[in-house]
């Protein structure tokens, strides 16, 4: 699949880095769940509003049904939900492109009455012509079946798409048509026209459901082709756990985006070595690792309170620690290993987990810890600067578009600073930008070395960030530039309470 469509980093393109350690190192913030469901067309993106969209077009008892349940149900701690979630069908073994009916309610006795139908659709292969396909005095009233009537189809469209195969299928959230292509190709149908397409589903007017076709693909192409057509999300995940070797791909994947995505990672079962698993993907940034011997998808609540989060709000941006979960059963994590506590073990590998405590004799249940692998631990931190990054191109991208041109000169480069300067003001509201942050030590150091100022710390910590530019020329093309640089805090989140109580008594000895 060629999406035809050019990078954003062409027009703007932003480094996401993070320092200040002793090592020293706007798309909405909906989910998208891959899937190899054949209901989810390849080539395309589904986005659904609402649970009971998700259940009309993938069926009550699907597991995309099960994942948006346990997504929209989650209500925030700001009495926010979930706007919309998305899905997006993968593939490795490749596929025949195909259309599938897009209805399910066929009445055998009305299409036998057809017996001068007509259908006309065309087939088109990577880098080939059109096939076009007409049939006219199409027979049905002979057909005993639904399959009887596929078959018909078959014998006269195969006659012109050579090895192009028709079936009446069962098992796709209700009875269906579905047309395939002879290979796994880079190909696709048109929609068809005509009142047999109209009957079988397949027109446009029906809803009918065109799937591309694809030659064999990595984890990484499928995500380089879906994401280069569609980016608006931030955390993604597969409705079916990915083995070690293919969830390393894709952790690897998402780390070279640069804080574009979380990959929410779940550890396939309570059977894998996870500190093997982990250990893989320890380097990866941004990737989010979730352990779950309940089979429950737990997986889906950290990206079911990201999606809840309004960023136009103050104090949005969330920790994932302490997120609740109502509906979902606590992992027993008080067994140890090699004399520690699982908990704990998980805790020092940076999985994160959904247990409870107690206190009062009153069990409390949430999301811990809210950490990931990479470069940076906080969640909360990456979370900003995702956030950031998107703000930034969208805003950069708006200036670009209504003006006439932005020159190389001071006055237009200040355009593009206060267009920058109004999302830095709307990090430190919404949390992305931490003012009155205490730096350490080694923070500082960072921050004088990347802006030459040894005191510049005093301004990240009263204000949140520093913000300098300038127009440049680049050494290659000699092309002019808005070149930028944001020093900023990052949003560090206080995780436990640790203090001591003296009591003043005359009575003390």
């Amino acid at each position: 699949m060629n999406t035809g469509l050019i990078p954003i980093t062409k027009y703007v393109e932003i480094t996401s880095a993070f320092a200040g350690g002793d090592a020293g190192t706007t798309r909405e913030p909906i989910a998208r769940l891959f899937t190899e469901n054949a209901l989810a067309p390849f080539g395309s993106v589904l986005e659904f509003s609402s649970l009971e969209n998700v259940k009309a077009y993938f069926g009550a008892s699907s597991s995309e049904y099960d994942l948006a349940q346990k997504y929209f149900t989650r209500i925030s701690k700001l009495n926010t939900y979930p706007q919309k979630i998305s899905f997006a069908r993968y593939s490795t073994d490749g596929l025949a492109a195909s259309l599938t009916s897009g209805i399910t309610a066929f009445n055998l006795d009305t299409i036998k009455k057809v017996t001068q139908g007509s259908l006309t659709l065309s087939y088109t292969a990577l880098g080939g012509s059109p096939k076009n396909f007409t049939a006219s005095n199409l027979d049905f009233s002979s057909a005993a079946t639904l399959a009887d009537v596929a078959s018909t189809l078959q014998t006269a469209i195969s006659a012109v798409i050579t090895g192009a195969t028709v079936e009446y299928s069962t098992d796709l959230n209700g009875g269906r048509f579905v047309l395939s292509a002879a290979s796994s190709e880079d190909g696709s149908f048109s929609a068809a026209t005509g009142d047999v397409a109209e009957l079988l589903g397949w027109s446009s007017a029906t809803g009918v459901i065109n799937s591309s076709g694809t030659a064999i693909l990595s984890l990484s192409e499928n995500l380089d082709l879906i994401v280069g057509a569609n980016d608006n999300f931030y955390t993604f995940a597969f409705v079916n756990a990915l083995e070690l070797d293919e969830a390393a791909e894709v952790s690897q994947w998402n780390s070279a985006r640069n804080c574009d995505f979380f990959y929410v990672c779940q550890i396939p079962s309570a059977a894998v070595n996870y500190a093997d698993f982990q250990s893989k993907l320890s380097n990866d940034t941004g990737t989010l690792l979730v352990y779950d011997t309940t089979n429950e998808s737990q997986f889906i609540i950290p990206m079911a309170a990201i999606a809840a989060i309004d960023f136009n709000e103050e104090h949005a941006v969330i920790d994932l620690m302490f997120q609740g979960a109502e509906g979902f059963t606590p992992n027993n994590l008080a067994d140890k290993i090699g004399g520690v506590p699982r908990w704990q073990v998980l805790d020092n590998l940076n999985i994160n987990y959904y247990a409870a405590t107690q206190y009062a004799g009153t069990p409390l249940a949430f999301f811990q810890n809210g950490v990931l692998q990479g470069d940076i631990a906080s969640a909360s931190v990456y979370l900003g600067a995702i956030w950031l990054k998107a703000s930034i191109i969208s805003k950069c991208m708006e200036v670009f578009r209504l003006n006439n041109a932005i020159y190389a000169n001071k006055a237009d480069a200040a355009k593009l600073a206060a267009a920058c300067s109004t999302i830095w003001d709307k990090a430190v509201k919404n949390g992305s930008i931490l003012a009155g942050k205490a730096l350490s030590d080694s923070e500082k150091a960072a921050v004088a070395q990347l802006t030459g100022d040894s005191s510049a710390w005093s301004t990240i910590e009263s204000q949140g960030f520093i913000f300098q530019y300038e127009v440049r020329t680049k050494t290659d093309t000699g092309q002019k530039y808005f070149w930028y640089r944001l020093v900023y805090a990052g949003t560090d989140t206080i995780h436990s309470v640790e203090g001591t109580n003296t009591g003043i008594s005359s009575t003390a000895a």
